[in-house]
């Protein structure tokens, strides 16, 4: 199935699941990109981490945030739409 199938009904696209869909996915985008900003920080963090413990709290807080990203992209991944959405209503 294409996006271009996505929301038809009765031979003419539903403009409202299109949006709905494409804002899933713009939000999967985003996750994704944020996880990946958080990830290529949490080294430096480790690092302070080490030199200060102070920042462990930071350091802990940010590698759970990490899996929590991870998860939200897995999830949003896993999303599928009922079929029926993607059929011509006759």
């Amino acid at each position: 199935m294409s996006a271009a199938n996505v929301g038809a009904s009765n031979g003419a696209p539903d403009d409202g699941l299109r949006e709905s869909w494409r804002q899933v996915m713009s939000m999967r985008r985003s996750t994704q990109q944020f996880r990946a900003r958080v990830g290529r920080t949490l080294p430096s963090v480790q690092m302070a981490m080490d030199a200060d413990p102070q920042f462990g709290d930071v350091a802990t807080t940010m590698a759970v945030l990490v899996r929590v990203l991870d998860w939200a992209v897995r999830d949003l991944d896993r999303l599928r739409l009922p079929e029926e959405l993607f059929e011509v209503v006759a």
